[in-house]
């Protein structure tokens, strides 16, 4: 996740709360999880309250107030919310690029044993 470097080269830590909280909460354990921050991110910066289950640990781990956390966060969501999204579409290129490679070996096993092998899900299977 990116990290939003105060003046002085330090991570403020109310955003290194946020990152560790995210990770915490297994947001960062599967592309899925990380699809399910990305609309949490997208909410929060639309003006959004993060969820309580992030929020309470970003308040423990701080010692401060919600709404001290809240306004030295929602500035920097974006920071968040852009790496996540950046990590999510490198992996669902990754996934695309072995679905069109799981698609050759199909077809590359049906041109030299003469039968087709019928993929059951994925692009090639709408072919």
């Amino acid at each position: 996740m990116a990290e939003a470097p105060r003046p002085d080269g330090d991570m403020d830590p109310i955003y290194a709360a946020l990152l560790i909280a995210c990770r915490e909460e297994g947001y960062d354990s599967s592309h899925e999880r990380r699809k399910e921050l990305v609309v949490i991110l997208e909410h929060a910066q639309a003006g959004g309250d993060f969820p309580p289950n992030i929020m309470t640990r970003v308040t423990d781990k701080t010692k401060k107030s919600e709404v001290e956390a809240l306004r030295v966060l929602k500035p920097q969501v974006h920071s968040v919310l852009e790496a996540m999204r950046a990590t999510v579409k490198q992996e669902d290129d990754r996934l695309a690029e072995l679905q069109r490679l799981a698609g050759t070996v199909l077809r590359a096993h049906a041109a030299r044993w003469g039968r087709a092998v019928v993929p059951t899900s994925g692009p090639e299977a709408d072919t």
